[in-house]
């Protein structure tokens, strides 16, 4: 069986190469594209998506049905007031953010 090869294309074989070794620049370029991943980023990554979790499932947890009766029953103005239950509603998560963030997460 016979390999069709596209007409517009060169085969690697082909192609010219130069027998300079390569610049400093050029090596340092292809240490920055093809490093090996820094552990350090990596731990900063993982914690900054803990804290995109933990503000996630807050978000859900405040926006269930459930929560804004309960806010209905202690705070009646936003029965009527749709803007004032947002509000109370972000500030409940932000609270909540930062008991977490600052009080469970801090011991560890």
């Amino acid at each position: 069986m016979t390999m069709k090869y596209p007409t517009n294309s060169d085969l690697i074989k082909d192609l010219p190469s130069d027998k300079v070794p390569p610049s400093s620049d050029e090596i340092q370029i292809v240490d920055i594209l093809f490093k090996n991943s820094d552990p350090v980023a990596m731990n900063n990554l993982f914690k900054e998506l803990k804290d995109v979790l933990i503000v996630g499932i807050l978000i859900i947890l405040f926006s269930i049905p459930q929560f804004d009766t309960l806010i209905n029953s202690f705070i009646p103005i936003t029965q009527t007031s749709v803007y004032f239950l947002i509000i109370i509603k972000t500030l409940s998560i932000m609270v909540c953010y930062w008991i977490i963030r600052h009080l469970y997460l801090a011991k560890r």
